[in-house]
């Protein structure tokens, strides 16, 4: 196996973190992975809000029903996108920078899930709402950060029956 692909591998989804926060310099390092992530058309319209306030982080998990990690999650990253700039490709572009977002976090060691908030309007609205969102900022995906409790070993995935050559 590559080793240089061993980061990919190896990500997993991790809901319990031991509270430790990362610190700016790892949070800008995230940050700079997501606004590297590819763009249709080089239209960049990916905005991100970085939560760290417990008040705010208790306050998300009152409308985001699946977000168990934030109980113990030291912050969190939002994921949004100027629906005006990219009217067909911001949710595209959006799920590349929270891929990015979260293949960094496992290349430093940080522990890292994507929850997602569009298209549910039950999370869209409220999130708009606590971050204050103009309203052609769509909040596209939550990514909770911080430090895991128990480090989760690789799990293989690859299944050639799901590989079709050529045709179906």
């Amino acid at each position: 196996m590559n080793d240089k692909l061993q980061f990919v591998y190896s990500r997993r989804s991790i809901r319990r973190y031991n509270g430790q926060m990362p610190d700016d310099e790892q949070i800008n390092a995230l940050l700079k992975a997501g606004f590297c992530a590819p763009s249709s058309m080089a239209l960049y319209p990916c905005h991100f809000v970085v939560i760290k306030e417990r008040e705010k982080l208790k306050a998300i998990k009152g409308f985001h029903d699946k977000a168990i990690a934030l109980d113990t999650a030291p912050m969190a990253i939002i994921v949004c996108a100027d629906s005006d700039i990219s009217p067909l490709s911001w949710r595209d572009d959006a799920a590349a920078a929270t891929m990015n977002i979260l293949y960094a976090a496992v290349a430093m060691d940080i522990a890292a899930c994507w929850h997602g908030i569009f298209p549910r309007e039950h999370r869209v609205e409220p999130m708009r709402e606590l971050l204050s969102l103009p309203e052609k900022i769509v909040p596209y995906s939550m990514i909770t950060l911080g430090f895991a409790n128990d480090k989760k070993p690789p799990r293989e995935r690859f299944d050639q029956s799901f590989v079709h050559s050529e045709k179906w």
